[in-house]
């Protein structure tokens, strides 16, 4: 990690020389046309005695000519200032070619800022973690196709490419600064200790009031802490001693949560929420609706209306605005 902080302060030292070399670029460039224009004005103006030659037609003229365009519409008469318009080209190569130089240098340091971890960023959700759920959690993301509003906040550089953006960092304020936690909507932290898991709880409900917060953690104990730290949804190892018991005598419904809890197989649970165009229409119009022309077939699950509960609602069931459903996708 040490060799991170020191890479983000040599950077942050190559930022400001960058800012630098883009004000002294503007300042050259500008210089070298009001001296090639008033130079070009002079000599076929005030000596030549050309009455068309103002110094506002000078400026275009000295704009075209450092750009290497040449139209051709205002050309010199005079032998000096032939000579202008050489000297005028070839400062115009040199100032275009800085421009390159710096453009080139700003581009290759923000990628190495990104490949480092060391950029900012701004996303709706926020994956906080090095474990193997994190992994999981990105993966099944990246499935539902979220990847360009999601981030990953990593304890070390990833060893292979990240199917979304991310930041390398300690966990601490100021990377989760950089990963912009204050913008984020949903904030899921999937940590191997509880400990650190508590603790960036608290800082991530301290800069985001708003953010919907999920939390993987092992004991029970954690588990009430964060309960009482208000995060919305904790998931815990005893959820996983459950399914695991299930698997001794109903192996099939192990089989069955586990297709169902990810967008990879053939059956997917989904949410669905009551839209405006939505209300009034039946259970079963509604998942004929969902389902479309596509090969994809809906059931209705849960409908929660409130805080009200309905398992498996009838067909029938008139439906209202902001009713939430869960759905069974399967394919035909």
């Amino acid at each position: 990690m040490s060799v991170v902080v020191v890479f983000y302060k040599i950077r942050k030292m190559l930022m400001r020389l960058s800012k630098k070399k883009v004000l002294i670029v503007v300042i050259f460039f500008v210089t070298t046309l009001f001296f090639n224009a008033s130079l070009f004005y002079y000599v076929e103006s005030v000596i030549g005695g050309r009455a068309d030659v103002d110094f506002y037609l000078s400026m275009y003229w000295a704009l075209i000519t450092m750009s290497t365009i040449g139209y051709g519409d205002v050309t010199p008469r005079t032998e000096l200032g032939y000579a202008v318009a050489s000297v005028a080209a070839v400062m115009g190569i040199v100032v275009y070619t800085l421009t390159i130089s710096v453009i080139a240098d700003a581009f290759l340091s923000n990628m190495l800022k990104n490949l480092m971890g060391l950029g900012k960023m701004k996303k709706q959700i926020l994956v906080i973690g090095d474990s193997g759920s994190c992994a999981e959690v990105v993966d099944e993301l990246v499935k539902n196709r979220l990847e360009t509003v999601t981030g990953w906040v990593k304890g070390e550089m990833p060893k292979n490419p990240l199917p979304v953006d991310y930041v390398v960092g300690d966990y601490s304020e100021d990377t989760l600064k950089r990963a912009g936690v204050e913008h984020a909507k949903h904030v899921i932290l999937c940590l191997e200790d509880d400990d650190k898991a508590l603790h960036l709880s608290l800082l991530v409900r301290k800069l985001n009031k708003k953010a919907r917060i999920t939390a993987i953690v092992s004991s029970e104990e954690t588990r009430e802490l964060l309960h009482e730290l208000r995060v919305d949804y904790i998931l815990s190892s005893r959820m996983l001693g459950r399914l695991a018991a299930s698997s001794v005598f109903e192996p099939l419904v192990v089989n069955f949560l586990t297709e169902v809890s990810t967008a990879r197989g053939y059956a997917d649970l989904v949410e669905h929420v009551v839209s405006d165009r939505e209300e009034g229409i039946t259970v079963e119009e509604l998942e004929l609706m969902l389902g479309g022309k596509t090969k994809e077939k809906y059931k209705a699950l849960l409908l929660v209306r409130g805080e009200h509960s309905v398992f498996l609602p009838g067909p029938d069931t008139m439906l209202k605005r902001g009713d939430r459903l869960v759905l069974l996708k399967a394919l035909h």
